[in-house]
This record gives C-alpha cells, sequence and structure tokens, in this order.
C-alpha cells in the first residue's frame, strides 16, 4: 500500500467532493481504533507535551506517533488507492459497440 504524504506528491492542488455521512463516521472510527493504542503509549510514557522533551524523547514521540492515523489521512489513502483514474474511462471508451 502506498503511503499518502510521500515524497513528491502534491497536496496544492484543491480538491473537493461529497462524502456520505456513514463513510465519514466509519473512516472517523476505524482512525480512532487504529490510533488509540498508539496514543495512550505516547502518554504513558510522558510523550504527551513536546515542551521540555529531550531530543531522544522527541524521537521517540515522532516514531510513536507514525502510527496515528487521521480521518484525512485515512481519506486521502483512500482516494490515492481507489479513485478512478483516466485508464478506467479509456477502457470504457474501448469497448466494442455491441456491449
Amino acid at each position: 500500500m502506498a503511503r499518502v504524504g510521500a515524497a513528491g506528491e502534491d497536496f496544492g492542488t484543491p480538491f473537493a467532493c461529497t462524502l456520505d455521512y456513514d463513510l465519514v463516521w466509519q473512516a472517523r472510527t476505524a482512525a480512532w481504533r487504529i490510533s488509540e493504542p498508539w496514543i495512550e503509549e505516547i502518554l504513558s510514557q510522558g510523550l504527551g507535551n513536546l515542551r521540555g522533551l529531550t531530543e531522544e524523547q522527541r524521537d521517540r514521540r515522532a516514531a510513536l506517533g507514525a502510527h496515528v492515523l487521521t480521518f484525512g489521512a485515512i481519506v486521502r489513502q483512500g482516494i490515492s488507492d481507489h479513485w478512478p483514474t483516466k485508464d478506467i474511462f479509456g477502457a470504457e471508451s474501448r469497448k466494442a459497440p455491441d456491449q
């Protein structure tokens, strides 16, 4: 699975779409379920507030935080992995007239 936010990825182009409420709710729930143990680990190690952390502690927090998944990350990943591409539309136009 490709990682969202990889180097060279363009997040500057505006994009708008309407998402079904149930889909949004499921994505938010998934983000919380995936992230909850990682957030708890960050907090249990006293790494919740960056202020006053040593460089080593910041690195540890960043490593744990890399596993935290936001709603936006789930949406970007879904769009990246499943959004129709020009190839799909091109395949439609290449169908035989009787199909």
